[in-house]
């Protein structure tokens, strides 16, 4: 089987180019490769290895949801590329049954590293009530504070002096933006290049989905 010749070869690193294998391995799996033949290349202890399986399960969507246990230990892997990705897949198929890897996955708001910072405010702007409600700890009850404030608190929280404060507010701002977009046009202004990055880069990706500024024309 083609699907099992790429995981060996990833495994034992016998592949030129993991990448395109990754690719080849997707497309397998998109033609009726068992998904729960990935398994092995998540624990793995080759990094290419790793770095093409949480890929490929980032691009399965919900259809990821079955390997998801495995997925949540590479929330705390050493590369920023996996990490990265495993938060795509927490994104796409956790459900009330993952409150602890959902609240793995928002305590990334405070990785070391700004691009899983960046994803992770991704993650909790988009993600559903529900997959909000699940995040349990110091990090949920924070967001759902922030989720509760007015427009003015919470962007009087964008400027906070702790960075996790204003990154979590910056998410929030995003997830009330489709009804009120006040809070993201303040983050979208904000001091911090972080937030207002994060912030502008939203409001590109959503302007079709979001309802017309104030002061102007449908």
């Amino acid at each position: 089987m083609r699907g099992d010749d790429l995981v060996t070869g990833l495994l034992d690193g016998a592949v030129a180019d993991p990448d395109a294998a990754a690719s080849d391995l997707l497309s397998q799996v998109f033609g009726g490769y068992p998904i729960d033949r990935l398994r092995p290349l998540l624990h793995s202890g080759r990094p290419e290895a790793v770095r093409a399986g949480m890929w490929v399960v980032s691009e399965l969507g919900e259809r990821g949801v079955d390997l998801l246990d495995d997925v949540a230990g590479l929330l705390d892997h050493s590369s920023r590329y996996v990490r990265f990705f495993a938060l795509d897949s927490v994104l796409a198929a956790a459900d009330t049954r993952h409150g602890a890897v959902l609240t793995r996955a928002a305590e990334l708001i405070g990785d070391p590293d700004d691009a899983v910072r960046w994803k992770t405010m991704h993650l909790l702007a988009r993600a559903t009530d529900t997959q909000v409600t699940a995040i349990g700890g110091p990090v949920g009850q924070r967001i759902g504070a922030l989720l509760a404030l007015p427009d003015a608190d919470l962007i009087a929280r964008l400027a906070d002096d702790d960075r996790t404060v204003r990154l979590l507010a910056a998410a929030a701002a995003a997830r009330r933006a489709g009804a009120d977009p006040a809070a993201l046009d303040a983050a979208i202004a904000a001091d911090d290049p972080e937030v207002s990055s994060f912030a502008e880069e939203y409001d590109r990706l959503t302007a079709r989905l979001r309802r017309p500024r104030r002061g102007t024309a449908g």
